[in-house]
């Protein structure tokens, strides 16, 4: 086997399998237990690619305009996009009291959907 034909990721696949498959797990499980433990990994990839990218634009932000930028949650301000992220999801959902309500809340939907 040649150095560039090395798969890590294979690698390790088959060690789980086979610690998986010494424990009496069935076949399928552990193809299922495989790809939802693959699945969290590149989701927990893509979520901290997403915080570090948010918090190096905000900071490079904060620097253009001679500002500090985010630096009182956690360590260098990292937990930032995670404090907006439960600001957002907390934050109280309003309608205006003459409004239409269904319209109201359907219209983002409708408008998004048309993009897509």
């Amino acid at each position: 086997m040649a150095f560039f034909e090395f798969d890590p990721i294979l690698v390790i696949s088959e060690w789980l399998r086979g610690i998986m498959l010494s424990w009496s797990f069935s076949e399928g499980i552990t193809d299922v237990i495989l790809k939802l433990l693959g699945a969290v990994v590149i989701g927990g990839f893509v979520l901290a690619m997403f915080i570090l990218q948010t918090w190096l634009e905000r900071k490079v932000a904060a620097r253009i305009q001679d500002r500090i930028g985010p630096n009182r949650v956690g360590p260098r301000g990292l937990l930032q996009p995670i404090a907006d992220a439960v600001k957002m999801i907390t934050k109280e959902d309003t309608t205006p009291a003459n409004a239409d309500k269904l319209i109201f809340n359907i219209a983002p939907i409708l408008s998004l959907g048309s993009v897509i």
